[in-house]
């Protein structure tokens, strides 16, 4: 009787530890700590965290970059649309004529409105890879993908602020 329980005993651990495993997000990305303000062009401020995020539909896409130092290089990313997350925060992106994106590391870009608006252009993305996105120090941190480029220049590593104008 004793063998009996031990081996139910065994066999549910098993399974709570299996049900554990298949709710935990495939990438480990869904829990990334990165953040990230986006102002308004009426000077409101919203915070973007991976609650934001969660409610939105992630996709995964492929790109072939290069860069000055090396070949095509193939990465698989995570995100969302950055149009989309726009609207989701409530900008409306029918006005604006361009976004000024600000890093940790002091990097600025400035991307268009006509960037924006193609449906195939700019990602808000979290992992690359199947590995979180992370700074040097080993925090989590957004990427700004321009998916249909050809060069990586166009990319923003460590988002820290986007300002709608």
């Amino acid at each position: 009787m004793k063998r009996k329980l031990m081996g139910l005993a065994v066999l549910l651990a098993a399974l709570l530890c299996l049900a554990a495993c298949q709710q935990a997000p495939q990438d480990g990305a869904e829990t990334s700590e990165a953040a990230l303000t986006v102002t308004k062009p009426d000077g409101d401020e919203v915070k973007v965290t991976m609650d934001t995020l969660g409610a939105m539909e992630a996709v995964e896409f492929t790109t072939e970059q290069g860069t000055s130092k090396t070949g095509a290089e193939k990465n698989t990313h995570r995100g969302v649309l950055l149009s989309d997350l726009l609207g989701e925060i409530g900008v409306d992106t029918a006005g604006i004529t361009e976004l000024q994106v600000s890093s940790t590391d002091g990097f600025k870009a400035v991307y268009s409105k006509a960037q924006l608006d193609d449906p195939e252009k700019l990602y808000l993305t979290w992992a690359m890879d199947g590995e979180v996105l992370a700074d040097q120090q080993g925090n989590d941190v957004f990427y700004i993908v321009a998916r249909n480029e050809e060069f990586k220049q166009n990319w923003t590593k460590y988002v820290e602020t986007i300002e709608v104008r």
